[in-house]
């Protein structure tokens, strides 16, 4: 019986010079606050949602529904 290697998917050997992680790890909280940047991309989406693209709540929270019973079915589209 011949054993086959299990395919490394493009991943190589860990090696003791090779840092796992940073040391401090860091969150999306520790941003600095923009209120440009937040101010614009809220007109971005307030600017979607006038225009339509936007998808209701009721609809969204039905699929999110449906997910959780096994069906699969596609997102809701706006």
């Amino acid at each position: 019986m011949w054993l086959h290697p299990a395919p490394t998917l493009g991943m190589t050997p860990c090696s003791s010079k090779t840092p796992m992680a940073d040391a401090k790890q860091r969150s999306i909280l520790d941003l600095p606050f923009d209120p440009k940047a937040e101010a614009a991309a809220d007109a971005v989406a307030d600017a979607e949602i006038e225009a339509g693209k936007g998808v209701p709540h009721e609809r969204v929270r039905g699929w999110l529904l449906r997910l959780v019973n096994g069906d699969r079915v596609p997102p809701p589209e706006a």
